[in-house]
């Protein structure tokens, strides 16, 4: 997952990210973080799943 994670870094800035959370046998969940830009006046907020 480096190599996605790398890519997805290069598209959204180093302030991005990429988190994995696996429970074996249970699940694995994927979340990417993409900050909202400087000079952004949205305050939107992230809805979990």
């Amino acid at each position: 997952m480096q190599i996605v994670d790398k890519r997805l870094r290069n598209q959204f800035g180093r302030d991005s990210a990429l988190k994995i959370e696996v429970e074996t046998q249970q699940h694995t969940r994927m979340s990417f973080i993409i900050p909202a830009p400087a000079n952004s006046d949205d305050k939107r907020t992230a809805i979990a799943s």
